[in-house]
């Protein structure tokens, strides 16, 4: 069978794909596409998820995702093309849906807006949910160290609010209980020594953090005593 518009074979139906995308194929794309950015850490918004990555491939990644294409399985009748350019602070997306000979397109203005992700936004806030108090001889080797675990740690909680010295030690203040326990336990193995935790009812004391009201469940505060 042959495409009755051109004579080529036919593969989609009566038509080869070419014709087929030329008359069925529709693309949608807003003009304007708002998105977040995070001016303290650099990541970006996108798909509900705060992701870091280069720019560009943010940009891509948030055409592709406002991308409507009334086709399925579009990759295997034709290549969809993303070229980015910068303008004037905002970013040119040029989408091209390349077939044959031929091509649709759609152009679009990526704008990001500066929006502090909830990480950074609880750092700015001198948010924490556990303190590892480190008690005895401990050098700047063992601060150093714990600094690079909490680094190393992908949770978005991970990360170090600040660092008191008092006499006999330090209180590191860390933004999330799971990521102190897991300090914890490195601690453990690297250095020895035991370990205290103590639950701290912050609705019972000045205080206070506050109620999760769509969980309806008091949050607490935990502090964490290494002695080595």
């Amino acid at each position: 069978m042959v495409c009755p518009i051109c004579g080529k074979k036919s593969e989609v139906g009566v038509f080869c794909s070419e014709c087929y995308l030329k008359k069925n194929l529709v693309i949608r794309l807003p003009s304007l596409l708002e998105a977040s950015r995070c001016p303290h850490c650099g990541r970006y918004l996108i798909g509900g998820k705060w992701v870091g990555m280069e720019e560009e491939e943010a940009v891509e990644k948030i055409v592709k995702r406002s991308l409507k294409i009334n086709i399925q399985k579009i990759d295997k009748l034709a290549s969809v093309v993303v070229e980015i350019r910068r303008e004037r602070g905002d970013y040119i997306a040029l989408v091209r849906v390349l077939f044959g000979n031929s091509e649709k397109n759609r152009r679009c203005v990526v704008r990001f807006k500066d929006t502090l992700c909830p990480r950074c936004s609880r750092m700015a806030g001198g948010y924490y949910e556990a303190v590892v108090q480190l008690r005895g001889d401990i050098g700047d080797e063992m601060l150093e160290l714990i600094s690079r675990w909490v680094g190393e740690d992908k949770d978005p909680m991970a990360f170090i609010g600040d660092i008191k010295t008092l006499h006999g030690g330090y209180d590191i203040y860390i933004g999330g209980k799971k990521v102190a326990e897991r300090v914890v336990k490195r601690i453990l193995r690297h250095g020895g020594g035991e370990v205290r935790s103590s639950p701290y009812h912050v609705g019972r004391s000045t205080k206070l953090i506050g109620v999760d009201r769509q969980k309806s469940k008091e949050k607490r505060r935990f502090y964490y005593v290494v002695r080595l």
